[in-house]
């Protein structure tokens, strides 16, 4: 009925209606000179115009300081900051200082304000107010009443600042921190009856959130095949540890992860293959994961884990015959290039190893060393201090150092004036024409190892350009003395490459006068280190591996351009006997169809990474939701599961370290597990635009869990308090 008289109601008129506008208008905007002809032009008009989008009003803390009556009754909606509270009405409304002042103003406000009872149970009221804020600080000198809110605010900053630099804590950590507050703020109870003391916060980390993503771990390696990366390392308590790291492929997203399952304290009495190998199993028993599930196995090149006796790889054959152990590339390729240097003269690796402890290892000299680069260098870069056990450090200190040489020369020089320490004795070595020209050459040698070595130090699967690389590096460094066709002599009849800026340097020294027995004992040296070079990369990486020469077949331009697929199905064929994956009939078919594929669609594989392309060609579905090739998603899962090196072992190392310190080494076995484990939690999930709700569901999934464990109903309240 009253739809049929709002039908036939008489349209008003023109002028009631600019009445309805002006009556409408807030009172602060009216009887400004703006006539009703004036309002006219705006309303009608013979085309209507396009209504201009309002910017969304939120809530705002500082209404509270020029209107504090509405403290007692207006507060932030948390479910919609467009929103405000009005817990006498009890109803959430839109946002905006003129809104509430209309709201305020309502009859139905305003009754409800005559009957209002603050103990309702209809009406939620926030705990804190302004005096329990001002209790909860009773240090403060002014109390939060006394303060606007942007100076509250600042207070709150500075007290936070102040929290951060009385506990040591990284100043790189106050966004996260400040996140978390923000998030756990948005419930004010729950933030006032959070207790945290020592006991609880490590049951909590020990026993609910470890313990969870150790469960989630096993889940996933009970459901696939996966890797292993083992390495030991000791504490600063010469507490010995093995670092059990997995590889493997998300069943459901199919991105690769590599965590930390589990921080193996072992028996240091008894550092045997087979005692090491002993523990290593009563772990994985211990989480129920069978040994059947591993298909490789990455670590060092230490004796005790790839030696061809009674080693931890011996052992671990044994149990599994078709097991794929690598030996780590990365480091394979730093001892390559430490016995190379080898046959560089010991006194250039003492002058790059003393003239950087020389001058740092005063403060006076290191700080006169500054003045000497401004005035010489452009552009000074800092001294770096070789470190045997960084792969990467020998070439990136003898470049910091040929950078400086000007500076360094001219200030070893006024040392030797004072004769303070050894200058005079670095002087002397820098002086000699053939020191300068092995550092030039090593800095462009050394650049083919770390160009490598830092490649194969990522995550991303690298397993099949294992033998290409090695290949590689084996025909640059041959190509720098053996005789190729392309290669021309230029004035040295031995033919050796000692790269652009050494063999200019020579020829420069040569002109000026230095010995020819100089520069010839330089060429015979740099000879001697390319030759031992090329020995230790045929000996020590993959080039003959048929394993790994199989491989190849799945990189982007054979996988997907490669017209002869017989062939090159056979190497697929040999990679699914080799991994105990279902091949046959069905992976021909697949392999075949995938060349068919539209080329365009190739073309944008192409453009990938290895792991973003087969993602894309393993979730290709048929138009009825089946995947196009189920079989080759399986050979893949196993193939990217494998490791191609260590490094990820190698750097879980420096958590220990950074955990386990002069000042905290009485820390549990239990609990330095789990707050490694808790560590390697933030590089667990991608960056995605889903971040967030992966998080907050996660930790929802903690709780549940924690629940279900400890046999609890969801409804009853759970007391963290009573962990150990």
């Amino acid at each position: 009925m009253r739809v049929c008289e709002s039908e036939n109601r008489a349209e008003p008129k023109e002028s009631e209606k600019v009445e309805r506008i002006e009556g409408n208008k807030p009172p602060a905007t009216r009887n400004r000179g703006i006539t009703h002809t004036t309002v006219a032009l705006f309303v009608d008009s013979s085309e209507p115009s396009a209504k201009k989008s309002k910017k969304a009003k939120t809530f705002q803390h500082q209404w509270y300081d020029d209107n504090p009556e509405w403290i007692t009754w207006v507060k932030e909606c948390l479910s919609d900051s467009e929103k405000f509270l009005c817990i006498i009405c009890n109803e959430n409304l839109a946002c905006g200082r003129f809104e509430i002042d209309r709201h305020s103003k309502t009859k139905k406000h305003l009754e409800n304000l005559r009957v209002y009872n603050p103990a309702s149970p209809n009406v939620v009221l926030p705990e804190t107010s302004s005096s329990a804020c001002s209790e909860l600080d009773s240090s403060s000198s002014l109390s939060s009443a006394e303060l606007e809110f942007n100076e509250r605010v600042k207070a709150a900053e500075i007290k936070f600042a102040t929290l951060l630099a009385q506990n040591n804590i990284p100043l790189a950590a106050a966004p996260q921190i400040l996140k978390l507050f923000q998030s756990i703020g948005k419930e004010p109870t729950v933030l006032q009856k959070m207790t945290a003391g020592k006991t609880k916060a490590t049951g909590i980390i020990s026993n609910v959130v470890s313990v969870h993503e150790s469960t989630r771990i096993v889940k996933n390696l009970q459901k696939t095949k996966f890797s292993i990366h083992v390495d030991e390392t000791t504490d600063i308590t010469n507490d010995k540890w093995m670092m059990l790291m997995v590889r493997y492929v998300d069943p459901t997203t199919l991105l690769v992860k590599i965590e930390l399952l589990e921080l193996i304290h072992l028996d240091a009495t008894d550092g045997s293959a087979k005692s090491i190998f002993g523990q290593f199993c009563d772990s994985l028993a211990k989480l129920g994961i069978s040994l059947e599930q591993i298909i490789g196995i990455a670590c060092d090149n230490a004796s005790v884990m790839i030696g061809k006796r009674n080693s931890f790889k011996i052992l671990m054959t044994e149990k599994i015959p078709n097991l794929l152990t690598l030996s780590c590339i990365c480091h394979s390729l730093a001892l390559a290039s430490k016995e190379a240097c080898s046959k560089i003269p010991i006194e250039v690796h003492d002058f790059l190893t003393n003239v950087v402890s020389f001058i740092k290892n005063s403060p006076k000299r290191s700080a006169l060393f500054v003045d000497f680069q401004d005035c010489y260098e452009e552009n000074p870069t800092k001294l770096v201090r070789f470190a045997a056990t960084r792969w990467l450090s020998r070439q990136i200190a003898i470049t910091r150092v040929l950078n400086n040489w000007q500076a360094i020369g001219a200030f070893l020089i006024d040392q030797s004036s004072e004769k303070a320490g050894n200058g005079d004795d670095l002087l002397a070595i820098m002086h000699k024409p053939s020191t300068k020209a092995y550092l030039l050459f090593l800095k462009s040698v050394l650049e083919s190892f770390n160009k490598i070595n830092a490649n194969f130090q990522g995550s991303n699967t690298l397993v099949h350009e294992l033998q290409p690389c090695s290949k590689e590096l084996l025909v640059q460094f041959l190509r720098r003395f053996m005789k190729f066709p392309l290669l021309k002599p230029e004035i040295f009849d031995n033919n050796i490459h000692v790269g652009a800026d050494c063999q200019e340097y020579l020829l420069i020294q040569q002109k000026s006068g230095v010995p020819e027995l100089i520069i010839n004992q330089v060429l015979d040296d740099c000879l001697k280190f390319l030759v031992t070079a090329s020995l230790e990369i045929r000996r020590r990486l993959p080039i003959d591996d048929p394993f790994l020469s199989d491989l190849t077949v799945f990189a982007k331009e054979t996988a997907l351009f490669d017209p002869d697929r017989n062939s090159s199905f056979s190497k697929v064929e040999n990679t699914c006997l080799a991994l105990e994956v279902p091949g046959g009939r069905l992976t021909q078919e697949e392999w075949s169809s995938l060349y068919c594929v539209d080329p365009n669609l190739k073309e944008q594989w192409s453009k990938l990474s290895f792991d973003e392309m087969w993602i894309k060609i393993c979730s290709v579905t048929h138009s009825d939701g089946t995947l196009q090739f189920p079989t080759l998603r399986l050979l893949l899962s196993v193939i990217r599961a494998l490791p191609h090196s260590n490094a990820a072992a190698e750097r879980a190392f420096s958590l220990i370290p950074d955990i386990k310190t002069k000042k905290r080494n009485n820390l549990t076995h239990k609990t330095l597990n789990s707050l490694c484990v808790i560590k390697c939690l933030q590089f667990r999930e991608p960056t995605s635009v889903r971040d967030v709700d992966r998080q907050r569901l996660y930790w929802v999934d903690v709780f549940l869990q924690f629940i279900f464990n400890s046999g609890k109903g969801r409804t009853k309240k759970v007391k963290f308090a009573s962990i150990r």
